[in-house]
């Protein structure tokens, strides 16, 4: 009845092989977008006075442009909505992941088919999960003035910012490669 000649391996095999194709293609273009925004945050210390080898330091480089552009209690904030962001979201998420089995424990088909502390622990992991996108948000916003301040300390406006802030390995190497862009000092204010 059915035809059994027919074998999936090989064509299960082209699609692992596809996936697996795209996947280094996708790795090797994520690794060429940090080093190029790396890159350029070297040039743009270096513009800006301060050591390139500070711009390539995670979480340091940012220190290092609050405390030249903005002040360091920005800084504590901003990380303090990052690390809010992050605990929330780890939390909530492993809250809504094995939260979700316990809901149908026990329960049989004459039941609803949820448990009470299965529902809470889910609402529990979506409050969360809530919390870490407002969190995500405000560490965003602050990304953002702290870009803007950077912007305005090269001459640049408002839309530079949003530049850095979404498409900051091009918008790092031309801070840090264009000679007509010059470093005027920290410009206070947004």
């Amino acid at each position: 009845m059915y035809d059994t000649s027919y074998n999936i391996v090989p064509f299960l095999l082209g699609i692992m092989t596809f996936f697996a194709i795209f996947y280094i293609i996708a790795m090797v273009f994520a690794l060429a977008l940090t080093a190029a925004e790396y890159v350029g945050r070297w040039f743009t210390f270096k513009k800006m006075n301060l050591p390139g080898w500070k711009g390539i330091i995670p979480f340091y480089n940012i220190y290092c442009l609050f405390k030249e552009l903005w002040n360091t209690a920005a800084f504590k904030t901003t990380m303090i909505y990052y690390g809010v962001f992050f605990v929330c979201m780890l939390i909530g998420e492993f809250l809504t992941m094995f939260g979700t089995p316990f809901m149908m424990e026990g329960a049989t088909h004459s039941e609803t088919g949820f448990t009470v502390a299965g529902v809470i622990v889910l609402v529990i992991g979506l409050l969360l999960g809530i919390a870490a996108v407002v969190f995500a948000v405000l560490y965003i916003v602050m990304t953002y003035k702290l870009y803007v301040r950077l912007a305005n300390s090269f001459g640049k406006s408002k839309g530079w910012a949003f530049g850095l802030l979404f498409l900051s390995p091009v918008f790092f190497l031309i801070l840090g490669f264009d000679k007509k862009l010059v470093y005027y000092g920290r410009v206070d204010g947004e």
